[in-house]
């Protein structure tokens, strides 16, 4: 299937892939950034909105204005490395089970809360596949 064909059919409506940039003095910023290249020979975590009625107003908007997008799972597998310096399956390891003290060490002001149990539910999806559902969004991963 061409990636045309996988964007019709699946009604993709931004691809994202994971980046990032050295800063020097051992600092690297990174997250996601538009693409236009996604490889069809690898599993894909398409996400797209919930339609739970238990999702916050702002989350809702926010979902729904995002639409319908597609990233590889190595981009999915280098972003968790980079927040957490785990593997998905270590993570597991050391915070499954222990998702109130993991929590608890998130506590900033700036952040909109719950980092720490979308961290555990997103080292699942990596590690078992299927989906999960945070901040609005459902998080699949399918074999294009």
């Amino acid at each position: 299937m061409s990636l045309e064909s996988f964007i019709k059919k699946n009604k993709i409506n931004n691809i994202y892939s994971y980046h990032q940039n050295d800063l020097g003095d051992n600092k690297v910023e990174y997250g996601w950034k538009n693409s236009d290249d996604l490889n069809l020979d690898e599993p894909i975590v398409l996400t797209y909105q919930s339609k739970s009625k238990k999702i916050s107003d702002e989350d809702l908007r926010w979902s729904e204005s995002e639409g319908k997008n597609a990233a590889n799972l190595s981009c999915y597998l280098n972003y968790f490395f980079a927040s957490t310096k785990m593997s998905p399956e270590d993570f597991l390891d050391k915070w499954g089970g222990n998702e109130n003290e993991l929590t608890k060490l998130n506590t900033s002001a700036d952040t909109r809360g719950g980092e720490g149990l979308f961290m555990i539910d997103l080292a699942r999806l990596l590690v078992n596949g299927g989906k999960m559902v945070r901040y609005g969004r459902i998080f699949k991963i399918i074999n294009s």
